[in-house]
């Protein structure tokens, strides 16, 4: 069954569940929170009318496919090459030969066999194979159902208690396997799949519905939950020997209007290599790094894996590369811009009881308050907001979803309106990016 970024949001739209389980994973954990960001930064071209809602922060990717293949075009060139004049096969094959990370994990030996099976109501998962360390793990799988998806992966410990902080995240059609990042691996773990009925509808562009299509097909899909599918994994010790992560200080700085951005250390592993860098400012708050790269001195250029940026605390992001990189010594960043926030402006709050919204830098002015409703004029400048919210107790209120509309309307709906006064919380105002960059990582 064909799956792509279009289907796989399409699946998670409708996903209440989903919704909420994301919404109380997110609390817990800051990691997700630009994964929002950096979709709402790319839906924001075109202004085109849209929603958005929780499920962005943690994306599920979904492919399936035998790791024999990836191992067989990796190891042997005479393989890759005939596969590689098959058609059908083509496109497949030159991918799994620009994976890197999948790459070196293969060549390391760092890859278990498994044949891990779990069914239930028509749905059928088996985990055919892993390949990992500390930094990623990807895992090929098998999927049958007749009429089924699988909407939603998650990893959970051992006794199925608690979410592991791992992400996974959604795959373009030509990759066939589920590619998650990690913190550090665990021996013993539960991949849970979410299975739901599938429709024609769900595939059809978001664009080409109506807004009562659009509403008529959340009900549909809310009811077609099917079943919860758990495959215990347990890692082999030839995948859990070794997986230690070389670090490196780094330390090194670049003067930007906004303040000081610091490149503090980098982390290299067998199948990533994962850069923290940090903005040194009491005025503004960090919010992204615009296309990162690095370089080596023959100019090889590594990429930026997944295009996301990860927020972490004190004004530092994580920003992972494809690949197990060379020597510190022989390394350049650089990068489009600084993407920011004035610390000012990072909330905007509306007094619900007087139906008004208080003063602030962004222009952000209250057209109308109905119901669990309230639509926002942000004309001045382009802001995005994050689905978390506080009232005036600092308790945390959810946002149901964002319409964003052509005319620079945006329309926010709660669960209830039952407050005096709702804090929103700015995740990005677009015109605020610096100008580009580089440094030298070297002594």
């Amino acid at each position: 069954m064909k799956t792509d970024f279009q289907t796989i949001t399409w699946r998670l739209i409708m996903n209440n569940d989903f919704l909420e389980a994301g919404q109380r994973k997110y609390d817990s954990i800051p990691i997700p929170e630009d994964l929002e960001i950096n979709l709402k930064r790319t839906l924001k071209k075109g202004r085109k009318y849209r929603k958005h809602s929780p499920l962005f922060k943690i994306l599920g990717g979904i492919a399936a496919a035998l790791l024999i293949f990836v191992l067989s075009v990796n190891l042997s060139p005479n393989i890759a090459y005939a596969m590689g004049n098959i058609p059908l096969l083509n496109n497949l094959v030159q991918f799994v030969n620009l994976d890197k990370g999948l790459n070196n994990l293969v060549r390391s030996g760092k890859i278990q066999q498994l044949n891990v099976t779990a069914q239930d109501k028509g749905a059928k998962f088996t985990a055919t194979a892993i390949a990992a360390d500390d930094l990623e793990l990807y895992i090929s799988y098998s999927f049958q159902g007749k009429g089924l998806f699988i909407s939603q992966m998650k990893f959970k410990t051992k006794d199925g208690k608690s979410e592991l902080p791992w992400n996974t995240f959604d795959l373009p059609a030509n990759k066939n396997y589920v590619e998650v990042q990690t913190d550090k691996l665990v021996k013993d773990f539960i991949i849970e799949v979410q299975v739901y009925k599938d429709d024609p509808l769900f595939h059809v562009p978001m664009a080409a519905l109506s807004q009562e299509v659009l509403n008529n097909l959340k009900s549909k899909y809310d009811k077609g939950f099917i079943t919860t599918l758990s495959i215990p994994i347990s890692l082999s010790s030839k995948i859990l020997k070794d997986t230690s992560i070389n670090i490196t200080e780094v330390n090194k700085e670049f003067k930007s209007e906004i303040g000081t951005f610091k490149i503090n250390k980098l982390q290299i592993s067998t199948s990533k290599s994962v850069l923290y860098c940090q903005l040194l400012s009491e005025d503004y708050e960090l919010i992204a790094v615009d296309n990162p790269m690095l370089f080596d001195d023959a100019g090889n250029q590594y990429s930026f894996s997944n295009g996301i940026g990860y927020l972490q605390a004190n004004n530092t992001i994580r920003i992972d590369f494809n690949g197990n990189l060379p020597l510190t010594n022989s390394l350049s960043f650089k990068c489009s811009g600084i993407k920011y926030v004035n610390k000012k402006d990072k909330h905007i709050t509306i007094d619900v009881k007087n139906n008004i919204v208080e003063p602030n830098n962004l222009g952000v002015k209250l057209i109308s308050i109905k119901g669990t409703k309230i639509t926002l004029d942000s004309s001045k400048g382009i802001v995005t907001f994050a689905l978390n919210a506080s009232n005036e107790k600092g308790e945390k209120i959810s946002i149901k979803q964002i319409s964003e509309y052509p005319d620079s309307k945006e329309e926010l709906e709660f669960k209830s309106l039952a407050y005096k006064k709702i804090i929103l919380n700015v995740a990005e105002v677009s015109d605020n990016t610096t100008d580009g960059f580089d440094i030298n990582l070297g002594n």
